[in-house]
């Protein structure tokens, strides 16, 4: 697309590229073992973007360093545009160097002669996955932003807009126990000032992502202020949970002409409306850098992030020190917690893993159930990496009612597997090192121990639930007592599936399917005591069998001294007693193993352990006779 054509022409071609999940063409896969430039050695695909597609690998020359390759898709090889922004991101990175930034590290072309770039691995969690529903800790914000804003300066500095802001570009590392640094990845459609890739009147196509993307960037026009822009959406969302502007559809041109106006007409709502903690100082600082015009938005994307930073800094502070002061202060009480989980979460790739986020997030931000607790500050949810805990006060009815409402919610997308776990206990409220409140105790760990035994889709409850919801009319039917099932520590917790034909998991959840081997403790015991009682018998007999007795006239008229074996007459012998005794264990997810080898006695008793039948042996005790 050439600048001459009019607006309605470059919003089409921006929504066209808005979706990328859904217009991602696929390639041939580099599959792992492949090795680049003899060096680089293919490890796993991590996920695949509007045009490319990043695979972890090692550097074989660098002591096996982790490195990310990228590469682009086959079908745009052929398309100038594509091709000469994915050399321009190699340029951008070369360019920036700030540790806000993923650094660029090699390129070259795969052997069937695909361009690929090789960066720098960034070991942690994508900003989709930190945001909670309600929000995300000030604190946290504060310092994000504000490392954020310092990168982008320094991209900026270098002619570099970055133009595809989002939480999914956003990576957060720890570094060291109570810090963090934050990186901005993806340069992929990125603006480079004076490039020496792409010189004189290339054609401009507008990309970028809907929920993020700038007003005058739609309009073909980004400058270093669309980035501060994004920086504005993604404060935000930080803490409110919610995006500002969300148009009917993702990737449409009604889409984009229905964004222009909501952009135009301002928020529907303040941030303050939604998160009433928040300082006025926060609130107006997101705001500014949300204005519509360019010009009414902060100069410098550095001056953003520290303008939020230290409104919001300044209120924890002084939430500390009202803490200090005694003024707040919390203890023991009950709460009823759920527990959600996202099955496999960490067999994903990157991309699968933030999408399966999202939608755990909008299915919760969707319940009636979650928004009226967070309206009357009855709920508090803590991110847990690949799921979330929903800490509700109050009505004990309440988790299980927003179970529901998720579980309904979920079928949206059917692709993400959820299980859920129920549970009633205490719980308290302590600080962290940074003075950010958690909450910890018996309540949130029964109820993960609850969760952890479900497959997807499964609902669980532990008896405290279990006894609640038993009494109340229309919950009853939900209850399906599930027995015991064994936990961390070797704990024992009495089970209950909640399902209907609309919500649960009706499967019995697979470890407590009859050929998962656990180990029955009360069984083993109570086996090892009857062993026990039978051979003490045996040996009873047998010292019996020693005694010396008097001769005794059998019924052929022959004589035997009692222990002897008769003579052979030729005659049908007499009935014999048999006894045997059956004994297996297993090992807690292991091979069904034998309690003892075969036991067999020097008689009629034979003790198989292994087959569990009864056999005949040899007489139960037999010594040679004595000579009198």
């Amino acid at each position: 697309m050439d600048g001459s054509k009019d607006t309605n022409d470059r919003t089409q071609d921006y929504a066209s590229q808005a979706d990328e999940s859904a217009t991602a063409p696929l390639q041939a896969k580099l599959g792992p073992g492949i090795k680049l430039k003899d060096r680089y050695v293919i490890e796993r695909e991590l996920g695949q973007g509007g045009f490319g597609v990043v695979y972890l690998a090692r550097d074989e020359e660098l002591h096996s360093k982790r490195v990310v390759i990228k590469v682009l898709l086959e079908e745009f090889i052929q398309d100038t545009w594509f091709k000469k922004k994915f050399q321009q991101e190699k340029e951008a990175l070369a360019r920036i160097d700030h540790p806000g930034v993923v650094g660029v590290l090699d390129g070259g072309k795969t052997p069937d002669g695909k361009q690929f770039l090789v960066m720098q691995f960034v070991e942690g969690q994508t900003l989709a996955s930190l945001i909670r529903p309600e929000g995300m800790e000030l604190e946290q914000v504060a310092r994000i932003m504000q490392q954020m804003g310092k990168a982008l300066t320094a991209a900026h500095n270098e002619g570099i807009i970055h133009c595809d802001l989002k939480p999914e570009n956003v990576i957060v590392q720890k570094a060291g126990e109570d810090d963090e640094l934050t990186k901005i990845i993806d340069f992929g459609i990125a603006k480079v000032r004076d490039s020496q890739v792409a010189r004189g009147n290339d054609p401009t196509r507008v990309a970028g992502t809907i929920y993020y993307i700038a007003p005058e960037q739609i309009e073909g026009k980004p400058s270093a202020s669309s980035d501060i822009y994004s920086m504005g959406v993604l404060a935000y969302i930080m803490v409110t949970g919610r995006r500002p502007f969300t148009p009917s559809r993702s990737a449409s041109h009604i889409a984009v002409q229905e964004l222009l106006l909501l952009q135009r007409s301002g928020v529907k709502f303040r941030p303050k409306e939604l998160r009433p903690d928040l300082p006025d100082a926060a609130q107006k600082a997101i705001l500014r850098a949300l204005a519509f015009d360019p010009k009414d938005r902060y100069p410098l994307a550095r001056d953003f992030g520290n303008a939020l930073a230290q409104a919001l800094t300044t209120a924890v502070e002084e939430k500390v020190t009202e803490i200090v002061k005694g003024e707040t202060t919390q203890g023991l009480e009950m709460a009823h917690v759920l527990f959600l989980d996202i099955v496999e979460y960490s067999k994903m790739l990157m991309g699968q893993q933030a999408d399966a986020t999202r939608h755990l997030q909008e299915s919760i931000r969707s319940t009636p159930q979650f928004n009226r607790a967070q309206l009357d500050k009855k709920v508090l949810s803590l991110p847990t990496g690949d799921g979330m805990a929903l800490v509700f006060f109050g009505d004990p009815l309440t988790p299980v009612k927003c179970a529901d409402e998720i579980s309904r919610a979920l079928k949206n997308w059917p692709q993400v597997g959820v299980r859920m776990g129920l549970h009633t206990g205490p719980i308290y409220h302590v600080q962290d090192i940074n003075a950010n409140f958690n909450i910890v105790g018996g309540g949130i760990n029964t109820a993960q121990r609850v969760m952890d035994c479900g497959d997807a889709g499964h609902i669980l409850a532990s008896k405290a639930i279990a006894d609640v919801l038993k009494q109340v009319d229309g919950y009853s039917e939900l209850v399906h007592d599930l027995g015991d099932c064994e936990v961390k520590h070797g704990e024992l917790i009495c089970l209950y599936n909640l399902y209907n034909d609309e919500i649960g998991n009706p499967r019995l959840p697979g470890k407590l399917k009859k050929d998962s081997p656990r180990l029955n403790k009360r069984a083993i015991t109570t086996a090892a005591i009857l062993a026990m009682v039978v051979i003490a018998a045996v040996l009873v007999w047998t010292f019996a069998g020693e005694k010396k007795e008097s001769p005794v006239k059998n019924n052929n008229g022959t004589t035997t001294v009692s222990g002897e074996t008769p003579k052979d007459t030729g005659q049908p012998a007499s009935p014999e007693l048999a006894l045997s005794l059956s004994l297996e264990a297993q090992k807690p997810k292991g091979p069904v193993v034998p309690l003892f080898d075969q036991i067999k006695a020097n008689g009629e008793i034979n003790f198989d352990f292994k087959s569990g039948h009864v056999a005949a042996g040899a007489p139960l005790y037999s010594r040679r006779r004595r000579e009198h």
